[in-house]
């Protein structure tokens, strides 16, 4: 569900932190264990929720595919190609402006 292995790892920190700060509660062995999947649940279920991990998810999603701005509404690629070409002509006119 989560595909950053560094979220990954600070949840499950994260998880073991609580742990330890609630051992006083635990119970039993069987108790630690329902303990860590509620909470790693609970937590995976919130970070994944939230609004600004769903953008940082959606760019990562859309980086995945090879021609991802065909996808994006708006895009033309004969727009993006005029504007490199008037860039570097643009940047080309400054090169030799300041070299004058």
């Amino acid at each position: 569900m989560l595909d950053d292995d560094f979220v990954v790892e600070t949840l499950v920190q994260d998880t073991f932190l609580k742990l330890w700060l609630h051992r006083d509660s635990i119970e039993t062995p069987n108790h630690i264990l329902g303990f860590l999947r509620f909470v790693l649940k609970r937590d995976c279920i919130t970070y994944f929720n939230t609004p600004k991990n769903k953008f940082a998810r959606l760019t990562a999603s859309l980086e995945s595919f090879e021609n991802y701005q065909d996808y994006l509404i708006g895009y033309d690629p004969l727009q993006d190609k005029e504007q490199l070409l008037q860039q570097e002509s643009d940047q080309k006119n400054l090169m030799k402006s300041i070299r004058s």
